[in-house]
């Protein structure tokens, strides 16, 4: 499965984290102050449940809520205006 987060912003600049109480994926863009995206996606496909959009002090956060199964591999391939995210079981 592939999520891909397009935008003007610099996507290419980003930490990536595991939580696993929930399982989630998280995408830190320390450099993005705003966006204009729905706050949360409902995808409903093994391995990924939905997508949720945060924005706090920290720049913008892109969240994949996982299904409660193995922790999916990933990979991630990002570019300045584009990223993808690979989810693989």
């Amino acid at each position: 499965m592939k999520v891909t987060i397009q935008g003007t912003a610099k996507l290419d600049r980003y930490e990536i984290s595991r939580a696993m109480n929930p399982r989630r994926l998280i995408v830190d863009f320390p450099e993005i102050r705003s966006f204009s995206v729905d706050n949360v996606i409902t995808v409903s496909k093994n391995p990924l449940f939905r997508v949720k959009t945060d924005k706090g002090a920290r720049g913008t956060q892109v969240i994949l809520d996982l299904y409660p199964v193995v922790f999916p591999r990933y990979d991630v391939k990002a570019q300045p205006d584009k990223m993808e995210i690979f989810l693989r079981r």
